[in-house]
C-alpha cells in the first residue's frame, strides 16, 4: 500500500468535511464486519456479498449516501480485508487445526 503525507492549509469546514469522510467509511467498514459476524455461517458471506450490503447501508442512512460510491465500496472492501486476514491468522491452512487459541468472544465457528 502506498501512503501519501502531505501537508494541508485548509479552512476549518473543509476540516470537518475531511472528518465527516473518514468517519463515515469507518461506520461503513465496522458495519460490514458486524454484518459478516452476523451472518457468515447462514448467507456464506464472501466480498461481492459485502460490497451489496454497502448499497444497502446507502439506501438506510443518509450520511452514507453523501459520500461518493467508489468510496463506499472501497471501505466495504477494506472490511473483507480485515476478515480474510482475521481469518489467515487464526484458522489454519486448509487442515482444520486453530493456528492459535480461537478468540473467546468470537460467538461462532470459523469455516
Amino acid at each position: 500500500m502506498i501512503v501519501l503525507e502531505y501537508k494541508v492549509k485548509g479552512k476549518s469546514d473543509q476540516y470537518k468535511a475531511i472528518d465527516e469522510a473518514i468517519h463515515t467509511t469507518q461506520f461503513i467498514r465496522n458495519k460490514a464486519i458486524r454484518y459478516w459476524m452476523d451472518n457468515s455461517i447462514q448467507f456464506k458471506i464472501d466480498r461481492f456479498a459485502l460490497n451489496k450490503y454497502s448499497t444497502t447501508l446507502r439506501n438506510q442512512f443518509p450520511f452514507v449516501a453523501d459520500l461518493n460510491s467508489m468510496a463506499v465500496q472501497s471501505a466495504a472492501e477494506r472490511g473483507w480485508t480485515a476478515i480474510s486476514r482475521f481469518k489467515d491468522r487464526q484458522w489454519g491452512m486448509g487442515n482444520g487445526q486453530w493456528k492459535s487459541q480461537p478468540i473467546a468472544h468470537c460467538p461462532f465457528p470459523i469455516p
